[in-house]
C-alpha cells in the first residue's frame, strides 16, 4: 500500500496548483487521473474535496464509512506532503449546526436536508445504536434513505465517530406512534457527546 500512497501524493504535490484551479472553475475531466490514482490506495478509500471561502481548501481522506478502512485512511493521512493550496483531512467531519441547517443533499432526483431526518437512541451495556426515520422513508424507497442518512450523519457527528461510535444503525418510517420517541437528527453530536463523555 505504501507504493500506491507515495504515487498518489507524489502525483498530487506535482499539480497542486493546477488541482486548485481545476477545482475553482468547476473544470472536472482534469483530474480523472488523480481521482484513478486515489482508487488504487484501498477500494474503499475516497479522496473527497471540500472548497472554502475562507483560509486553504479541505482535501478530505474518508473511508466511506467502513471501519475496517479506517487504518487506510490514517496511513494515506500521514504520508500526506506539505500542500500549498490544500489542508488533508482524514474523515469527513462534523458541520456546525448553521452548516448543517444550509446543507442540501440530492441524489437523483431526489432532495434531503438534515431537518427531514429524527433518531431514536437505543442504549445496551454501554452501547448506543440509532434507528434514524424519516416520514416518507419505505422499503421500496431505502437504498436513496440509507445512503443519505449515512451521509447526513457523517455531516452530523463526524464520519469516525459514526464508524466508532454507533453500534448499530437501522432506518424506518416515522409514523404517529413513535414520534414521542424521536428527536431531530441534528441534536444527534449533542446526545453523543453526552453519552460518551464519561466513557473516555
Amino acid at each position: 500500500m505504501s507504493d500506491t500512497i507515495n504515487k498518489f501524493w507524489n502525483l498530487f504535490k506535482a499539480n497542486d496548483k493546477q488541482i486548485y484551479e481545476d477545482f475553482e472553475n468547476n473544470n472536472i475531466e482534469n483530474i480523472e487521473e488523480l481521482l484513478e490514482q486515489a482508487r488504487q490506495i484501498e477500494p474503499n478509500v475516497l479522496v473527497e474535496i471540500f472548497l472554502s471561502e475562507e483560509g486553504k481548501n479541505q482535501l478530505i481522506v474518508s473511508a466511506d464509512g467502513i471501519r475496517e478502512n479506517i487504518k487506510s485512511v490514517e496511513k494515506v493521512v500521514e504520508a500526506a506532503p506539505e500542500l500549498k493550496h490544500w489542508e488533508v483531512v482524514a474523515f469527513r467531519q462534523r458541520l456546525t449546526e448553521t452548516e448543517l441547517n444550509d446543507f442540501e443533499l440530492q441524489i437523483d432526483d431526489y432532495k434531503w436536508t438534515v431537518n427531514d431526518f429524527w433518531f431514536e437512541p437505543i442504549t445496551e451495556e454501554g452501547n448506543l445504536d440509532i434507528i434514524v426515520y424519516h416520514d416518507d422513508y419505505s422499503e421500496e424507497n431505502s437504498e436513496g434513505f440509507v445512503m443519505a442518512g449515512f451521509l447526513l450523519l457523517d455531516n452530523v457527528i463526524g464520519e469516525y465517530d459514526v464508524m466508532t461510535k454507533l453500534r448499530y444503525v437501522d432506518f424506518a418510517k416515522r409514523d404517529d406512534q413513535i414520534k414521542d420517541s424521536t428527536l431531530p437528527l441534528i441534536k444527534l453530536s449533542d446526545y453523543v457527546d453526552d453519552f460518551f463523555k464519561d466513557k473516555k
